[in-house]
């Protein structure tokens, strides 16, 4: 009995299975998938050789969309503006009423801010299609332009001040009185008046004519007092431009009365040329002989000087 315990405590550990594998590389298996429990994430290098990794898939390229506006885009993605602006150009020559004038304004407005070169042409088909006979309109025309004034760049101020300021001074001269004060409101504007003040040189000339002749001449006592706050500021601008612009201005004017003269001289003249020779001047009154001796009907008013001397000419061979 004590042999047989003896033999099996000096047995040998057993040995490795029929694989043939030595207890160290047991271990080592046995430490691997330990290892890869304790990761859950990573497998072993032996696997990683075997696993395939995505690649990243290239973005498909698209094809650029085509536009459904009528209008092209350019490489800046902006709008073509001006066939915008010619279609909201297309109702001002039709009635439109206050309000939506206001938002044809607006939509103008935001186009000039968007791009100012876009403002001449704005500008100019204002001008182009400023009612003649119809006040009220006029004077929303004059609200819109004093709002696009008042976004103006001054590169493009100068392009469009000289037909603008000829405009204004017919609606300084208007006879309605509403638009000739909604015009002279201009000069309230300092915006405004800062760039007049850069051009005073040929602003103030194609002014002038208008604002002195309607301060004395205009029925309106508003107009004269908003007519001498303008002639003021100009003053104030260039005192001696405005000087000569006076004296130009009474040249001008002795220049009419001269020539209103010599036209009554020339009348008396032809009269008299006239009555001088009874036998064709009594057949006819005076309206029709001078007719029948332009051959032409009877005008009113006077008749232009190049005819003076073909009268006299034909009174004298008569």
């Amino acid at each position: 009995m004590p042999n047989k315990k003896k033999e099996k405590v000096s047995q040998e550990p057993p040995k490795a299975g029929k694989s043939g594998k030595s207890s160290k590389d047991v271990q080592d298996n046995l430490d691997i998938e330990l290892a890869s429990k304790k990761s859950n994430s990573v497998p072993p290098a032996t696997q990683l050789s075997k696993i395939k990794v995505p690649q990243p898939q290239t973005a498909a390229k698209k094809e650029k969309r085509q536009s459904s506006s009528r209008f092209s885009i350019t490489s800046s993605r902006e709008l073509q503006k001006l066939p915008a602006l010619k279609v909201l150009f297309f109702v001002y020559p039709n009635d439109v009423t206050f309000f939506s004038l206001i938002q044809l304004a607006y939509c103008v407005v935001q186009f000039l801010e968007k791009d100012s070169t876009l403002t001449e042409p704005v500008v100019m088909a204002l001008l182009k299609y400023w009612p003649k006979t119809h006040s009220p309109k006029e004077v929303m025309f004059l609200n819109e332009l004093e709002e696009i004034l008042d976004v103006i760049e001054p590169s493009e101020f100068v392009k469009v001040m000289e037909p603008l300021f000829r405009q204004l001074a017919k609606c300084v001269s208007s006879p309605h009185f509403q638009v000739a004060e909604r015009a002279l409101y201009y000069w309230n504007n300092e915006y405004i008046m800062s760039l007049v003040s850069d051009n005073t040189a040929k602003i103030l000339p194609i002014m002038f004519p208008s604002l002195y002749r309607n301060s004395k001449t205009h029925w309106n006592k508003t107009i004269h007092g908003l007519i001498y706050n303008a002639l003021k500021l100009f003053m104030e601008m260039n005192q001696k431009l405005f000087d000569d612009c006076t004296q130009q201005f009474k040249a001008e004017k002795l220049k009419e009365k001269l020539k209103m003269k010599e036209r009554e001289e020339a009348w008396v003249k032809i009269e008299n040329l006239a009555k001088s020779n009874p036998q064709v001047y009594g057949k006819y009154s005076e309206v029709e002989y001078f007719s029948f001796l332009l051959n032409t009907p009877a005008r009113i008013g006077g008749i232009p000087d190049v005819t003076f001397s073909i009268l006299a000419w034909s009174v004298q061979g008569n």
